[in-house]
């Protein structure tokens, strides 16, 4: 069969065209693409096969029996209602279209021609779906079982030349991703869809959304998926008699007690797996899927192919009739009953009551006869969590208040210093709310409470040892009119060249301490970075601890679709410890709370979190050669050089604690470590060094 392609993007040359290279019953006659860029890859790659900058033209000279549109999806309406007006059979990859309308339409005129068109959802060929359907058919009923799909994947792999792959709201992951889902699980569970229910909507700034599918078996699938920073699939399934859990490249299997277990075994099998895929020792899946894909869709064309084995007709036009309860503005399904987050507390009112030992006294914010202490619709929460230092919490507090554009800002004001602690200088400011805590809260579950007492769309968190300068407010606000979840600012030092505080500030914020270009990040200065409050509420009961380290926060939102963004026209002044000994305390403490909250966030196995541990030794070394190399360090540099290597590896044996031993002995001495380490500066008064 002659083969034309119409689009020659990365997905043609990572599957499809390797995968057409293995049927030796379908031949290539043409391919076009009007990027040169990728005319010149095609040329590289095939370089006896025809290409044309123009689809027409391509088949009018070649006269193919069936194409691929793997073009821009804006366009295949256009191209598959051309190819079927010419009486070519059509594989177009998916979406088919932008929305039902146009989906109908490529259907409709197909069966009006006699001819097949199939929508490329290739894990219907998936050889470990495949085998996964069969264990679940053999299984009744289907309704004992629950599961949970994950689908995650950078747009920056693909160098998508559409956009389409970008801002949620317009597409991104719902059509790239959830369109995966939406086909692949009632196919899989042999069931139709009877409901969806919006988890997490799409957003500007959070590229991915979370469903729940209601099957026709009774089955429930919560399925997630986003545009991250890296690949993630699974299938977690579970009924009473045992757990199954499909990973990119296998199942496992284990009895339902241990299901919990399932992923962090799935992860470390990956790992090893994907090692012998690339050295050749074993197939690519994905690529079979493409493979098989091609061959069913030769045996729809000769009339060979079983009902129901790939995605066309009316099923193409379904697959958009539930992408559409995606959009912003649907009617969900479901609407009726409260929503899956709100049955489960995952979200808390703007306003919501601090738990035991916290008092607010945000009515009693201002002092000041005739004011109400509140601002009306703040466009962003300043947090600041204060201990017993209260002269440089009052320089922080006070490095807010003179901002350019305050009346737009609260000041959410966490006091956990000692009883009879006197007020910091500016609280009775009417844009500021004190919440005073009885006893010392774990610094994550202050800032939490924070964060959830807001009630503004942003959530800005500043170190009470820290100050923003001069327009730092103004440049946050300005950078959130673009699709972040998080804006992070540069970084400098407010007391440099004391003691041990030039080490501390290499190892802790030295890449965002120079001046340098706005860009997207994919990590941003930890403790003194802003967040949309939604991106956070989101997480739930998970944000205490994610508040505690927000290097693993942001990797989370990132995982969910969440975008970050560095503004270094925001900028902050940030004070270390000076000595060596309390330079290496913060480390230690800090990275038990990193490492313990990663391991369980992302719910690592017991064998990958000993591995860790075991292969943490390397972690310094790795972290100072990237310094020198980078410049920030020098072997000439001496006692900074020496300073380094010894803080570096307080970091790592804070790391391999954490991941062990996990965070609950070391959060309130991290706290205390944070609010009340001395941290002086040569502007500080004699009774404060």
């Amino acid at each position: 069969m002659r083969i034309a392609i119409i689009g020659c993007g990365r997905v043609v040359e990572r599957f499809h065209l390797p995968a057409l290279r293995k049927l030796q019953d379908l031949v290539v006659v043409g391919a076009s693409d009007p990027s040169p860029v990728r005319r010149a890859w095609l040329e590289a790659a095939a370089p006896d096969l025809p290409l044309f900058a123009d689809a027409g033209q391509m088949l009018d000279s070649t006269s193919p029996q069936a194409v691929l549109i793997a073009a821009p999806p804006a366009t295949h309406r256009h191209l598959a209602l051309e190819a079927i007006r010419r009486g070519l059979h059509v594989l177009v990859e998916k979406p088919a279209g932008l929305d039902r309308a146009q989906a109908r339409a490529m259907v409709s005129g197909a069966e009006a021609a006699g001819i097949v068109l199939q929508a490329g959802y290739n894990r219907r060929f998936h050889p470990l779906y495949r085998r996964l359907r069969s264990r679940l058919a053999a299984s009744r009923p289907l309704s004992s079982w629950e599961a949970t799909f994950t689908l995650q994947a950078s747009p920056h792999d693909w160098d998508s030349v559409s956009g389409f792959l970008g801002n949620a709201l317009d597409g991104g992951a719902v059509l790239d991703l959830a369109s995966h889902a939406i086909d692949l699980i009632p196919w899989l569970f042999s069931s139709s869809i009877a409901g969806l229910e919006l988890q997490l909507p799409p957003e500007p700034w959070r590229q991915g959304v979370e469903f729940v599918l209601q099957l026709s078996g009774g089955v429930a699938v919560v399925c997630r998926v986003g545009h991250a920073g890296e690949y993630a699939e699974r299938l977690e399934a579970r009924h009473p008699e045992g757990a199954l859990c499909l990973y990119p490249a296998g199942i496992l299997a284990a009895p339902s007690q241990q299901a919990g277990k399932l992923r962090g075994r799935a992860e470390n099998r990956y790992w090893l797996d994907r090692k012998w895929i690339r050295l050749g020792l074993r197939r690519e899946p994905m690529l079979e899927s493409f493979r098989a894909e091609w061959a069913g869709f030769a045996d729809a064309i000769d009339g060979r192919a079983p009902e129901g084995q790939a995605c066309t007709g009316a099923g193409i036009v379904e697959v958009h009739r539930w992408l559409e309860k995606l959009k912003p503005g649907s009617e969900w399904v479901g609407d009726d009953r409260p929503s899956t987050q709100a049955r489960r507390g995952r979200v808390p009112p703007s306003g919501a009551q601090a738990p035991a030992g916290v008092a607010s006294r945000a009515a009693a914010a201002s002092k000041r006869a005739g004011t109400s202490g509140t601002v009306r619709s703040p466009e962003v929460s300043i947090v600041i969590v204060v201990g017993r230092r209260r002269w440089r919490a009052s320089r922080a507090l006070q490095s807010i208040l003179e901002q350019e554009g305050i009346e737009r800002a609260e000041v959410i004001l966490v006091d956990m210093g000692p009883e009879g602690s006197p007020p910091l200088a500016g609280s009775d400011h009417p844009a500021v709310r004190s919440v005073r805590c009885e006893t010392m809260l774990p610094f994550g579950v202050a800032r939490a409470e924070a964060a959830r007492m807001a009630s503004s769309p942003i959530v800005a968190f500043l170190e009470e040892h820290s100050r923003a300068l001069p327009g730092w407010l103004a440049e946050t606000l300005r950078a959130f009119r673009g699709p972040w979840a998080a804006v992070g600012p540069r970084v400098i030092s407010a007391n440099p060249n004391m003691g041990f505080t030039n080490a501390m500030g290499k190892i802790n914020y030295g890449e965002w301490s120079a001046a340098q270009a706005a860009r997207e990040a994919k990590m941003l200065p930890g403790n003194n970075s802003a967040y949309r409050r939604q991106a956070l509420i989101d997480l739930g009961d998970q944000l205490p601890d994610l508040l505690m380290t927000d290097t693993v926060l942001q990797a989370r939102l990132m995982a969910l679709g969440g975008r970050l963004f560095l503004a270094p026209s925001a900028v902050v002044a940030h004070r270390y410890p000076v000595t060596l000994w309390s330079a290496a305390k913060g480390e230690y403490l800090y990275h038990i709370g990193f490492a313990g909250v990663r391991a369980a966030g992302f719910e690592w196995s017991w064998v990958r979190r000993l591995g860790y541990a075991a292969a943490s030794v390397v972690i310094p070394w790795l972290r100072l050669g990237r310094l020198v190399r980078v410049g920030s360090l020098r072997l000439a540099d001496g006692r900074l050089f020496l300073g380094t290597v010894f803080l570096l590896h307080a970091a790592v044996l804070g790391q391999a604690v954490g991941v062990v031993a996990g965070t609950r002995h070391a959060a309130l001495r991290f706290t205390d470590y944070e609010l009340n380490e001395p941290r002086p500066a040569t502007e500080d008064p004699p009774q404060e060094r």
